[in-house]
C-alpha cells in the first residue's frame, strides 16, 4: 500500500463510538433537572447512602478542563479522590465500581502493585532481536480516564514516590535499559487507604490523615478526602442492614447463570438503558458513552459571578487561621480543586460556563469533607505535620523553655524547673514528660541518662 498523505485526527477517547441517536438522548438528559441526582444514584446503587461522597465521585468522573499556560506549564484538570476508611465500609466496592463506569477506567490494588505496574516497565522484546521496549502501566493505561487503587496505603515507600509525578505533572519519566521517555498519565486517581492500627482513634493527638500509612506531601495531592468510620448507630444500622439483605436476595445464582438455566441479571432491561426511562438507574454503558461524549465537546469556563464565589470562600477561610499561630486554615492548592469541581459540574449539564451554582456545589461539597474529616477548626498544618494544634503548642513550649533556662545556666536545664515552668503555661506534668520523651527519642532534645537535665540538640 502507497501513502501519499496521512492525517490523523486525534479524538480524546476515540474507542467509545457514539451514533447521532445516543447523542441526542445525551444531550436531551443533560437537560433534565435532575441530571445530577439521577447520575449520583446510579454510582454503586448496591451501596446505601454516601450521598455526598457519590456526588464527588460523579464529579471526578466528568473532571475539569486541563489547561496549558503561555509560559509553557500545565494546569491538570483531573480530580484526585482519598477515601480514608476503617475495613468494611465498602471502599473497595466503590473503587472497583468506578473503574468499571469509567472509560479508560483501571482497577488495580496497592498490595500487588509496583511502580512499574503503575507506571511503565522495560521488557526485552523476543519479536525485536531482544531489543529493549516499555510496556505500559495502569496509569498510563488509564490516561484520560480513571485509576481507582485500592490499598494504597500498602504500596512500598518506594513505589509509592512514582505517584508524585504522576498525579501532579500527569506524567511519568522513564530512564530504564538505555530508554528515556516521558508517558502521559492524564487520570484521575481514586484511592482507598486503611488506618494503621485497624481502625480510627477519634480522640488522639493525631490527626486522621496521621493514621495511614501515607506521606503528607502525597496526601496534599488529593483534591477531596472523605473520611469513612464505622460508627453503631442504631437507626442508620437497621437501614443498612435491609438495605444489604434485599440486595442479596434480589441477585440470581452465579452457578445457574453460568449453566445458562437463568438469565444474566447485569444484561436484562431493568436497568435504565434510554435517559427518558423514569426507573431503574443509569446503564454503565450509557454513562461511559456520557462521560466521554462530555469530555470531547464541552471545555467550561468560570464566568465571572463563580469566580468571586470561589475568591470569596478562599479569602474569608484563610482569616480563619485558627488558636495556634502556625495554623493554617486553607492553601492556594485548594483554589484549583474548587476550579475543577466547578469545572466538573457544569460539564455534566453540557454547559461551557460554569456558573454560581457550580461554584456553590464545589465548596459546600468543600466544607462537607473538611469537617468530616477535622470539624471545624480545618487545619491544613496538622496534616503537614502529623500533629494537631495541642501537640505542636506543647512541643513548641518545651523547647522554649529548655532554651531559655539553659541560657541562664551552664548550658542545660534541671528537669524540675522544666516541669514546673510547663505547668504555668498549662502543660500537666504527665504530658510534659511525654513531649520530653518523644523529643528525646526524635533525637530533638537530649537527656544524659542518670541526670535528670536536659540540652538542646
Amino acid at each position: 500500500m502507497r501513502v501519499q498523505s496521512l492525517e490523523r485526527q486525534n479524538l480524546a477517547l476515540e474507542e467509545i463510538v457514539i451514533s447521532d441517536e445516543e447523542e441526542a438522548q445525551i444531550r436531551a438528559f443533560a437537560a433534565d433537572e435532575d441530571v445530577y441526582k439521577r447520575i449520583s444514584e446510579s454510582i454503586a446503587p448496591s451501596i446505601f447512602g454516601m450521598d455526598k461522597i457519590k456526588e464527588t465521585l460523579m464529579l471526578q468522573l466528568f473532571g475539569g478542563v486541563a489547561r496549558l499556560n503561555p509560559d509553557g506549564t500545565r494546569n491538570r484538570g483531573d480530580i484526585h479522590i482519598l477515601l480514608m476508611g476503617d475495613p468494611g465500609v465498602a471502599k473497595s466496592q466503590l473503587l472497583a465500581y468506578m473503574g468499571n463506569i469509567s472509560p479508560r477506567g483501571r482497577f488495580t490494588s496497592g498490595m500487588s502493585a509496583s511502580a512499574a505496574g503503575l507506571t511503565a516497565a522495560a521488557v526485552q522484546d523476543a519479536s525485536a532481536d531482544g531489543r529493549w521496549t516499555l510496556e505500559a502501566g495502569a496509569l498510563v493505561l488509564a490516561d484520560q480516564g480513571l485509576a481507582a487503587i485500592d490499598e494504597f496505603d500498602k504500596m512500598n515507600t518506594t513505589d509509592r514516590s512514582s505517584m508524585h509525578e504522576a498525579m501532579e505533572q500527569q506524567t511519568i519519566s522513564i530512564s530504564k535499559a538505555g530508554i528515556n521517555a516521558s508517558l502521559r498519565t492524564r487520570c484521575a486517581v481514586l484511592a482507598a487507604a486503611n488506618p494503621k492500627a485497624g481502625r480510627f482513634q477519634p480522640v488522639s493527638e493525631v490527626p486522621f490523615t496521621g493514621q495511614i500509612n501515607l506521606a503528607p506531601p502525597l496526601i496534599s495531592r488529593f483534591d477531596v478526602i472523605w473520611l469513612l468510620t464505622d460508627q453503631p448507630s442504631e437507626d442508620k444500622d437497621a437501614k443498612i442492614a435491609g438495605h444489604i439483605v434485599d440486595n442479596r436476595l434480589s441477585g440470581t445464582s452465579e452457578l445457574l447463570v453460568s449453566e445458562g438455566s437463568r438469565p444474566d441479571p447485569r444484561k436484562l432491561s431493568t436497568v435504565m438503558t434510554k435517559p427518558n426511562h423514569t426507573d431503574g438507574h443509569l446503564h454503565r454503558e450509557f454513562i461511559r458513552k456520557y462521560v466521554a461524549y462530555a469530555k470531547r465537546t464541552v471545555h467550561p469556563n468560570l464566568d465571572e459571578e463563580a469566580k468571586k464565589y470561589i475568591i470569596d470562600y478562599y479569602v474569608s477561610t484563610r482569616k480563619q487561621s485558627g488558636e495556634f499561630q502556625d495554623s493554617v486554615a486553607i492553601t492556594a492548592r485548594a483554589l484549583e480543586a474548587l476550579a475543577r469541581l466547578s469545572e466538573a459540574s457544569a460539564r455534566i449539564r453540557l454547559s461551557e460556563s460554569a456558573t454560581i451554582e457550580d461554584a456553590q456545589r464545589a465548596v459546600r461539597l468543600t466544607k462537607t469533607w473538611r469537617y468530616d474529616l477535622m470539624g471545624e477548626n480545618y487545619d491544613e498544618t496538622a496534616i503537614a505535620s502529623n500533629q494537631k494544634g495541642k501537640a505542636r503548642h506543647a512541643e513548641r513550649s518545651i523547647l522554649d523553655i529548655v532554651e531559655r533556662l539553659s541560657a541562664n545556666g551552664e548550658g542545660f536545664a534541671q528537669l524540675i524547673d522544666v516541669f514546673n515552668e510547663a505547668e504555668r503555661l498549662d502543660i500537666p506534668r504527665q504530658k510534659a514528660e511525654e513531649v520530653i520523651d518523644k523529643l528525646n527519642q526524635n533525637g530533638r532534645l537530649m537527656r544524659p541518662t542518670g541526670y535528670d537535665t536536659l540540652q538542646i540538640v
